[in-house]
């Protein structure tokens, strides 16, 4: 399992230079992703343990990435190679992770393996910020905004850790301050949609019924009053807030900034339309939203994506491919949500602090979703994954007694 372990760890980091062409050709995350995979075919199940049969969840997400690899396969134009590698290698972590993460112990292992690896990401964020003197870092995602969703992931599966689980006050009060950590660099990024997915994935967890409010309206006092102490005055001009503070020339940069991205969203939304409109059952293609928004815009003067996972999948793969992605991120929200009814007024604070982290982060990238592409994310998909062995482990353990 070490290897699969190391491979979650290392995810954020497969476009990294120091990691990238190691041996052979390989990146340490291929080369982790190998091992892995190697690992899962010799892999014996404990025998106690039913062996799982596949559900429309599972079939949905094989569907989903061999319909991508299909279309990319018989199209040789436009450079879809990285989608390509992407959807290849998802599909295969998919078969390991459904293989062989069979406990509940290893799914804390994994959820914590992400979170060690979006922490090394953010200090290397910071290092950019504060040594490198980057406005907005982005870490090794390439893009401030993939970095911001990266951390609402995380911070609110933190956040469900501190206030579900049974850990001891040290585990607890070392999550806060890296929870702390996390949010300040995530406003670093001044990412909007990550804020507003963070505020979001929060609302959703102050409305759970389990939760002390008061305890967490306290973490949030506590968190805002040592955010605002660090934050620099300019990225508030991201969030159009700049009358009400200062109206410095840096800060109106900012919103400058970012009345520019806005009305390129605008823009692009037109594009994505048009496309929809003139190929609506399996939309242009995987990867090809960016160098068609031009030519479905006039108003575009240069090739960019569409800022919107929502419209670039009905855009790239049409209602086929957009009906399957949103039934794939539905049922798995339904998993989670039974197993927080099941585990309503019982003591299993495992699957209690578990299944609130992953819905929730969920619900998190929904709405962070909304504002950048991000369906091909590998983030996303391991917190799919790791959902559904979730939910397995659950049902192994309903159905023992």
């Amino acid at each position: 399992m070490i290897f699969i372990y190391l491979l979650i760890v290392t995810t954020p980091f497969s476009q990294y230079p120091a990691f990238y062409n190691l041996f052979a050709g390989l990146s340490l995350v291929k080369i982790f992703g190998i091992l892995s995979f190697t690992y899962s075919i010799f892999y014996r199940r404990v025998e106690s343990r039913p062996v799982h049969r596949s559900s429309t969840l599972e079939f949905l997400i094989v569907v989903f990435f061999l319909y991508g690899i299909f279309r990319i396969a018989i199209s040789n134009e436009f450079g879809e190679n990285y989608i390509f590698q992407t959807i290849l290698s998802l599909l295969i972590f998919f078969f390991v992770s459904i293989r062989c993460i069979d406990s509940i112990e290893k799914v804390k292992k994994s959820i914590i393996c992400i979170i060690v690896g979006v922490f090394f990401a953010t200090y290397r964020g910071l290092k950019e910020y504060f040594y490198l003197g980057i406005a907005r870092p982005q870490s090794v995602f390439g893009d401030p905004n993939y970095f911001a969703l990266a951390l609402v992931l995380c911070i609110i599966i933190l956040l469900n850790f501190i206030f579900y689980s049974k850990l001891d006050k040290n585990k607890k009060i070392f999550i806060f301050l890296l929870s702390l950590i996390m949010i300040a660099t995530l406003l670093l990024t001044a990412s909007r949609g990550g804020v507003i997915g963070l505020l979001v994935g929060l609302l959703v967890f102050l409305l759970s019924e389990k939760v002390n409010r008061k305890k967490i309206c306290f973490f949030l006092f506590i968190s805002l009053f040592f955010i605002v102490q660090i934050l620099p005055s300019h990225l508030f001009g991201r969030f159009g807030i700049g009358n009400i503070i200062d109206m410095e020339s840096e800060m109106n940069s900012e919103m400058y900034g970012a009345k520019v991205s806005t009305d390129a969203r605008k823009k692009l939304l037109i594009a994505g339309v048009n496309m929809v409109k003139e190929k609506p059952i399996f939309g242009v293609g995987h990867g090809k939203f960016k160098y068609y928004s031009v030519s479905y815009n006039s108003e575009i003067s240069s090739s960019q994506i569409a800022h919107c996972t929502w419209l670039e999948i009905l855009a790239e793969q049409g209602i086929f491919g957009f009906i399957i992605f949103i039934s794939i991120i539905y049922l798995t929200l339904e998993r989670l949500l039974s197993v927080k009814r099941l585990t309503k007024n019982t003591k299993c604070y495992n699957f209690i602090s578990i299944s609130n982290a992953l819905f929730t982060s969920l619900v998190a990238y929904v709405a962070t979703a909304t504002f950048l592409s991000a369906e091909w994310e590998k983030l996303l998909w391991i917190i799919i994954f790791i959902s559904i062995c979730f939910y397995n482990c659950f049902i192994e353990k309903v159905s023992s007694r």
